[in-house]
């Protein structure tokens, strides 16, 4: 049940779309001064390499938060880390960016323990955000686990 807020987007497009698309979010809406952002992923490391290289060039300071347990003194808004590093930490705009096959396909079908514990961990990553969500995904590799999201409860965009 929705009680206020926004509807999460979930951008249809490729990753350097969905990185352009959620930058401009920050721009547009986001107060770095007051706010936090957290970037997740299920795998992390090397997922973030662009994204690391896309923030520096666009001035946005951000740090590793992956197996931190509380937000690092310094004056960085923006945080990435795993879908797992998040569990108990909140932030005002959560942004999962890159949710293809290629990272989300290590079961075999629904009663697999690692797709129900993949299905978790991103309920999980997205209720950690108290002001936005932005989901992403390549339309020609989207993982099985967007489907499982009622269209009435996001917008779609395609770029």
């Amino acid at each position: 049940t929705i009680s206020s807020g926004y509807l999460p987007d979930i951008v249809e497009a490729s990753y350097s779309s969905q990185v352009e698309f959620t930058l401009k979010h920050i721009d547009n809406n986001v107060d770095l001064e007051n706010e936090t952002v957290a970037f997740l992923h299920p795998k992390g490391g090397n997922w973030f390499k662009y994204l690391r290289s896309c923030l520096t060039q666009h001035g946005l300071a951000h740090i590793n938060l992956t197996r931190m347990y509380e937000w690092p003194q310094g004056d960085e808004s923006i945080g990435l880390c795993t879908l797992h590093s998040a569990k108990g930490l909140e932030f005002d705009h959560v942004f999962v960016l890159g949710l293809n096959n290629e990272c989300l396909s290590d079961w075999e079908d629904a009663d697999d323990h690692r797709y129900i514990t993949t299905r978790k961990l991103l309920g999980m990553g997205v209720g950690r955000a108290k002001k936005s969500v932005i989901i992403g995904y390549k339309p020609e590799a989207k993982s099985e686990i967007i489907d499982l999201i009622d269209p009435t409860l996001y917008n779609l965009v395609k770029i």
